[in-house]
């Protein structure tokens, strides 16, 4: 029979040689595909996250630019009505009409159409000596001599500065007829506005006013127009030919309100008069203003010669908005998945391990059986 066979040849061939190199253990490979997945998770999260506060960014500058913008059209409206009121004047006489200066503001459908501008008027510069005849002159300020009841500043005494700044007109409603009379050269904040405005022949506005009303006291800010005799050429000239201001009474809040109407609730607003004579002096916030926060963003709105620091905060709200969660809803799903993967390859590194073992029995135990085989054969 071995003859038959040949020396090299057996009836039965040896097996595939196993492999011979040690098995990995499955947690490496699992290991492996967590830490890849979960890398690539972190990626996406992270320009989800930056996507997100780009957008949060955007947002946030859409809002200041919003209503900085009409924070200065609506006080540039002001502006240019009290500058068209300058025309009211060129050929008046003295003695001013108060029917045609009625008139003249109830076209201008005030309270309608600009219900932050609540008063127009005419301040007249008369001097001490003057100021009886004048007022026995004017019958609608027959009896109203009065002074502010309050200022920011400390009040001036009647004529301390040998002239007097007296609202000769003022409309339109009742609120203008309580200001007829009143002597707001006794207040330090709106003498100082209108001599800025009397010597530079511009627009001024002032600091903070307070206007005391029966429902309370009210803040606002005059808006001053100066009103010459002749076209002056210097400050000289400007000082000399003054004839008064065209006022334009502007309440604070509802100012505000009306820029905030249909804005973004989730940022909160702040207004502080950052060159009040005082130091920086607080105008408005919103009921929900952060006490003793840091703004988001900060802005400076000139308006009549003056600078007005508009603070924005963003509020909690702010972050209500569909989609605000996509990226944690990407960090946890990635998670997830990376998890799942790693389950998975574990279980089929597992698998492939235990076949590989059973593989290796199984070679090892046929390759014995064929050892003894071909012994038997030899004999």
């Amino acid at each position: 029979m071995k003859r038959l066979l040949g020396p090299s040849m057996s009836v039965f061939s040896d097996p595939s040689p196993p492999e011979t190199g040690p098995l990995r253990q499955p947690w490496v490979l699992s290991l492996a595909v967590l830490l890849l997945s979960l890398g690539a998770t972190l990626v996406v999260w992270r320009m989800a996250r930056q996507s997100q506060l780009q957008r949060d960014l955007g947002r946030l500058n859409r809002f200041v630019s919003r209503t900085e913008q009409s924070l200065q059209n609506r006080l540039g409206s002001y502006e240019d009505i009290a500058r068209g009121a300058q025309g009211f004047f060129e050929d008046e006489p003295a003695l001013l009409s108060v029917e045609r200066w009625r008139a003249y503001v109830d076209r201008l459908d005030l309270p309608r159409r600009h219900p932050g501008l609540v008063s127009l008027a005419f301040i007249a510069r008369v001097s001490a000596p003057d100021l009886e005849a004048f007022l026995k002159a004017r019958p609608q300020l027959a009896g109203r001599y009065h002074r502010p009841d309050a200022d920011p500043m400390p009040l001036r005494d009647p004529g301390q500065d040998g002239d007097h700044l007296i609202v000769e007109l003022c409309e339109p409603g009742e609120r203008a007829v309580r200001a007829l009379g009143l002597d707001v050269g006794t207040s330090h904040t709106q003498r100082l506005a209108a001599e800025r405005a009397q010597d530079t022949g511009l627009p001024t506005l002032s600091g903070l006013l307070y206007s005391a009303e029966p429902g309370g006291r009210e803040d606002a800010v005059a808006l001053g127009v100066p009103v010459y005799f002749g076209v002056p050429g210097n400050a000289d000239e400007r000082h000399q030919s003054i004839r008064g201001w065209i006022s334009a009474g502007i309440l604070i809040k509802p100012l505000i309100e009306e820029v905030l109407k249909g804005e973004d609730p989730g940022v909160a607003f702040e207004v502080v008069d950052a060159f009040a004579s005082q130091g920086p002096q607080w105008l408005y916030a919103t009921p929900d203003w952060p006490k003793g926060g840091t703004p988001d963003a900060v802005r400076m709105v000139d308006i009549g010669g003056r600078g007005w620091q508009v603070r924005y905060a963003v509020k909690p709200d702010f972050y209500k908005v569909e989609g605000r969660n996509q990226p944690l809803i990407l960090l946890l799903g990635g998670l997830a998945v990376s998890l799942s993967l790693a389950a998975v390859v574990w279980s089929l590194a597992g698998t492939r391990r235990r076949a590989l073992e059973l593989a290796r029995a199984m070679n090892t135990s046929l390759r014995e059986a064929l050892q003894r085989n071909q012994s038997h054969l030899a004999y």
